[in-house]
């Protein structure tokens, strides 16, 4: 298949799995050094603001990732799935997406008061103002990033989303050192993403030159409009418990659950999303091949069940440590925010599989289905629950969500054609692991002495997690985790291609 947007002759490009293999390691180092970075810089933020203040920057932020969510209309992942993109094919989708995000920028300009009245926080009004040039910023970042993704490019824009979160970075922590409040946040993306948008069209992949290709826009919105719609749904279905919590107990109560939040939202891009891109642009190759398709699904999720859901686990095991230590004791009930949530997200890196398997093979009516099914399950829970504090509004959406995985994974098997007991094979290892490390750990707990740090207690309960998880591994499947490690990396080594 030819290179689209190539303009120029060429080597011939390294094989799909070595290419594969690359744009997963380079996805992987911007997750680790990004998340890395901005989760330190989170951590000196919480010290210094109290909850009202991360509250109040939390629902300024949901707000800009809705707009954010309608500005892209589900084109980024057409761009990558589409099999024969041509440049001209770009243009209608950059320019519907960067008209919307303008008018995002409008609304939040002339209509701060009025929303910030409507999310119960007046304070938010000069925040959404200030924010209001991010949403043109991150569209016309997104094309670009796509392209690169298509083409499993990623170390492009593994550096320049570094160099754009280190700038953020910096610049929220010169505004908290000024006393901006709950401004450093916002200023902090916003900082973000106006390097981005700089770095990535100082040398452009490609670029708008108006010539419209309307005959094959069809195809990239038959794609693109369900994608769109379960970004919505996604989006609210992940979103409701921030508004839920902010309606019944205010701005205090949201910024401690978005604390308690920040260890499985950081872990979740850190370990599971750094695969969603790099898994579609590469399962798109092989979406007219099944027996092919069937074994790549089945091997990632045996990496995945096997690595991060471990990972997710061993932090919620850790939770009431690492909260204290990370985030200091001001930031009580924290701590069960995080564990549910990171339960939740050791289902869902397993799952990210499902979805771009799915999503490879062109079924984007699917996922919608399934992020209907979310929103709808998340909703139920959430009205049902009387909880009256983060933590037990957090059990409900995460019982509800969790109520999803089984359509996922029955559609991704219908989708590759894997038998139920081969998923299981898959899966088991990992999570019995992980299962087994977090049940010793709750055994371990209570026979500490109570006047242990909570570094000393960190220390002694993560090495006691992470040697029972690596021993029933090796004795599991620990001739096949070599294997396959051994087998990426050679993947991955440069090697001679003849043309």
């Amino acid at each position: 298949m030819p290179e689209p947007l190539h303009m120029t002759a060429a080597a011939p490009p390294p094989p799909l799995k070595q290419r594969a293999v690359r744009a997963f390691a380079w996805s992987a180092l911007q997750s680790w050094t990004v998340k890395a970075f901005t989760l330190g810089v989170f951590l000196l933020l919480a010290r210094q603001l109290g909850p009202a203040d991360l509250g109040l920057a939390q629902g300024v932020l949901v707000l800009l990732a809705f707009v954010a969510v309608l500005a892209t209309q589900g084109f980024p992942p057409a761009l990558v799935q589409q099999p024969d993109l041509q440049p001209e094919d770009v243009e209608l989708p950059f320019a519907l997406s960067l008209a919307t995000a303008l008018a995002g920028s409008a609304v939040l300009l002339l209509a701060a008061e009025p929303i910030a009245r409507a999310l119960g926080a007046p304070g938010a009004a000069p925040l959404l103002r200030a924010a209001a040039p991010i949403p043109p910023l991150a569209a016309a970042s997104g094309v670009l990033v796509a392209l690169h993704r298509r083409r499993l490019e990623f170390g492009a824009v593994a550096r320049a989303t570094l160099l754009a979160h280190l700038a953020g970075g910096l610049a929220a922590l010169g505004l908290a050192w000024r006393g901006f409040g709950a401004g450093c946040l916002v200023g902090q993306a916003l900082a973000t993403a106006a390097t981005l948008a700089l770095l990535l069209w100082r040398r452009p992949v490609w670029q708008p030159r108006g010539r419209f290709a309307r005959a094959r826009f069809g195809r990239l919105s038959a794609y693109a409009g369900p994608a769109f719609a379960g970004q919505l749904l996604d989006f609210f279905a992940g979103r409701t418990i921030e508004l839920v919590i902010l309606s019944r107990h205010g701005l205090a109560v949201l910024g401690t659950y978005a604390v308690g939040a920040k260890l499985y939202l950081t872990l979740l891009e850190l370990l599971a999303a750094a695969l969603v891109e790099p898994a579609l642009a590469a399962l798109s190759r092989l979406a007219g091949e099944r027996e092919r398709l069937q074994r790549a699904y089945a091997r990632l999720v045996f990496l995945a069940a096997c690595t991060t859901a471990p990972l997710f686990v061993g932090v919620a095991a850790l939770a009431p440590e690492l909260c204290t230590l990370l985030f200091g004791p001001r930031w009580a009930g924290a701590e069960t925010v995080a564990r549910w949530l990171a339960l939740l997200g050791a289902v869902q890196a397993v799952q990210y599989v499902n979805s771009a398997t799915l999503g490879a093979a062109g079924r984007s009516a699917t996922l919608l289905g399934i992020n209907a099914a979310k929103l709808a399950l998340g909703l139920a829970a959430l009205a049902l629950t009387d909880a009256a504090d983060a933590g037990g509004i957090t059990l409900a959406f995460v019982l509800g969500q969790l109520a999803v995985a089984p359509l996922s994974f029955g559609l991704a098997l219908r989708s590759t054609g894997l038998r139920l007991a081969a998923l299981l094979r898959q899966l088991a290892p990992g999570l019995l692991a992980a299962a087994a490390a977090f049940a010793l750990v709750a055994l371990l707990r209570p026979l500490l002495e109570p006047g242990l740090a909570a570094a000393t207690r960190l220390l002694l309960l993560g090495a006691t997690y992470a040697g029972a998880v690596a021993l029933l591994l090796a004795q599991t499947c620990g001739t096949r985790l070599r294997t396959e490690w051994a087998d990426l990396a050679a993947a991955a080594r440069p090697k001679e291609h003849l043309a």
